[in-house]
């Protein structure tokens, strides 16, 4: 009996050893990330270079332009295309998109037509986009050195802001997106529910400011099934950005739909409690923590 009493513990304690190393090594992954990310910090900005990129013709209804963010180079650890949100130009998040070049995500911003990413013609852009760039489809524009990290299976990401995001949580139960990595919601609430993520044919995550009015206050007027679904989704699968509001992650956050800047104030909220600079910071932090 104490032999067999003796060997339970050892195995236990195997066990437990086992687990606390695992959470040892993501700790640690999570520490180092971080590091690397202060690291950068404190290199100049002009490391990092931007270009235009095209697909198309100039007069082909379907041609997809956007800015490119990339360090010659830097080690291509994955990409990401960002879709901006209504009435932002896509230079307006080119700081944004640097952040992320600059720790190994070459990032393409999308020029959406009108800077509206609902207009029909658009929607699909940034799925498309990442289509063409996984299919290895020649871009007008890009480096030989993003081409070269494709044909090394390198990881694609969505990362939507706003209405930009709205428009990608449409997309994800569209069979053409189950080779994306993951598709990130910043600042979403309209049409993002819990059957949208149950369907979604690719790992879903969103991100919301602690300052963000129009999520954590914007579906006041909905009806009360709705809200509290959406309150239930934010408190059991967000990531709270602490001290982000709605518009600080753009490189001018009086960009945008002025109407939802002041809709922002009237809920108290419409002020980051940091500065610019630490908002896109925390933004990129996240991120990279949910895995891209």
């Amino acid at each position: 009996m104490y032999l067999k009493n003796f060997r339970l513990a050892q195995l236990l304690f195997g066990c437990m050893a086992l687990a606390s190393t695992a959470c040892l090594r993501k700790n640690q992954s999570q520490v180092e990330q971080s590091r690397a990310i202060q690291n950068e910090r404190d290199k100049p900005v002009d490391q990092v270079q931007t270009t235009r990129v095209s697909t198309g013709g100039i007069i082909d209804l379907g041609r997809i332009n956007a800015i490119l963010a990339h360090r010659p180079g830097n080690p291509v650890k994955g990409l990401l295309i960002i879709s901006p949100g209504a009435k932002i130009p896509a230079d307006k998040m080119v700081n944004l998109a640097s952040k992320f070049a600059r720790v190994g995500y070459p990032t393409f911003v999308i020029e959406y037509l009108a800077n509206l990413a609902i207009i029909p013609t658009e929607q699909k852009k940034a799925l498309e986009l990442a289509g063409k760039i996984r299919r290895g489809e020649k871009l007008k524009g890009i480096p030989e050195q993003i081409e070269r990290s494709l044909d090394s299976g390198a990881s694609i990401s969505l990362l939507g802001h706003s209405m930009g995001g709205a428009v990608l949580a449409g997309l994800a139960d569209d069979e053409q997106a189950s080779f994306l990595k993951r598709i990130l919601l910043v600042g979403v609430s309209s049409v993002v529910s819990a059957p949208v993520i149950a369907k979604a044919k690719v790992p879903i995550s969103l991100l919301v400011g602690s300052e963000d009015g129009l999520v954590t206050q914007g579906r006041a007027n909905e009806p009360s099934n709705e809200k509290k679904e959406m309150e239930d989704l934010l408190q059991r699968r967000s990531v709270m950005l602490q001290g982000v509001n709605h518009f600080c992650i753009l490189d001018d956050e009086n960009t945008g739909d002025a109407k939802k800047r002041a809709e922002e104030k009237k809920y108290g909220y419409g002020r980051a409690s940091i500065s610019q600079d630490e908002c896109q910071y925390r933004l990129v932090d996240s991120v990279l923590s949910e895995g891209i």
